[in-house]
């Protein structure tokens, strides 16, 4: 497959939809790079989740906090959306390394607001901006960001206004008009350039201490959220990855690293905010392909 080839495979499982779609890949050996969009600010939704994860786990490189260290659950800070821990009971003990890894493999809501108080957001956005990641911003947790979806517009929102949260969102009401659907930082916002620079940071470990870039990257292997990146690829592929949605069928993400059986590791970004459509899901996992399909065809010339 040529570069003409796959831009134009591209293009065709984008044709007739509405919406931005941001799509970019690095081949790690090569250099090589797939990129439509590569620089358009959009919004996160989950994918906010591995920067908080890479800045927790380089504070625990440091000394400055403790994954092993118990965490006591409250009511008050349960998230809406996905996860298990809403459903938990108070006072279940859990530790912080615990927390991480459910905030990327089942993207537990409850789990990555926990981490990112405990980061600090502002200490997250401080390390984007020094590995020069200037278009990834922090604004605000999962509380915050489904508050917005549910129309009250508080980054920070008080339990009672969670609550009202949990009930609208149940009811299949979504304000799109708010933040949580901008590409300002106002929201939690990224490139899929940014994101693949990311990706090559944790691979490389070179920018980072070796051991923080390996223990992300193996929660991120440990991922059981596999219907995009991975979703059409073949079962040999080994794949480290976090995907993020909010709202109905319009923001759709997936970042991650692929490693081919037969061919070199590359990182690929997917980031959609579309206009709805029955497969819009299904988006992400043909984009992989496409860019699978390339990649280790150009291995084999």
């Amino acid at each position: 497959m040529t570069q003409k080839e796959i831009y134009a495979e591209l293009n065709r499982i984008l044709e007739g939809r509405g919406g931005v779609f941001s799509v970019m890949a690095r081949d790690f050996s090569t250099g090589e790079e797939i990129c439509l969009n590569p620089d358009v600010p959009l919004p996160t939704a989950s994918v906010f989740k591995v920067p908080v994860m890479v800045e927790l786990f380089r504070q625990a490189g440091e000394g400055l906090v403790d994954l092993s260290e118990m965490h006591k659950l409250t009511d008050e800070e349960k998230s809406p959306g996905s996860g298990v821990l809403k459903d938990m009971t108070e006072g279940l003990m859990i530790c912080l390394k615990d927390l991480a890894t459910l905030s990327i493999i089942i993207s537990d809501n409850t789990a990555a607001d926990i981490c990112l108080k405990t980061a600090g957001a502002d200490r997250v956005n401080a390390l984007m901006e020094e590995l020069g990641l200037k278009n990834t911003y922090v604004a605000m947790g999962c509380q915050g960001l489904l508050a917005h979806c549910a129309g009250i517009e508080e980054k920070w929102p008080t339990k009672e206004q969670v609550d009202r949260s949990f009930e609208i969102l149940k009811e299949g009401i979504v304000h799109y008009e708010t933040a949580a659907f901008q590409g300002t930082r106002e929201n939690n916002i990224t490139t899929t350039r940014d994101m693949v620079d990311l990706m090559q940071v944790l691979y490389e470990g070179e920018k980072l201490p070796k051991e923080v870039c390996r223990d992300c990257l193996e929660v991120m292997k440990r991922q059981q959220l596999r219907d995009r990146i991975p979703g059409l690829l073949p079962l040999d592929a080994v794949t480290m990855t976090k995907s993020g949605t909010l709202g109905r069928n319009v923001v759709i993400n997936d970042v991650g690293i692929v490693e081919p059986k037969d061919g070199s590791p590359y990182a690929i970004a997917i980031l959609t905010k579309q206009e709805p459509r029955d497969d819009s899901r299904e988006i992400p996992a043909r984009l992989s392909k496409a860019v699978f399909d390339y990649f280790t065809s150009r291995k084999a010339l």
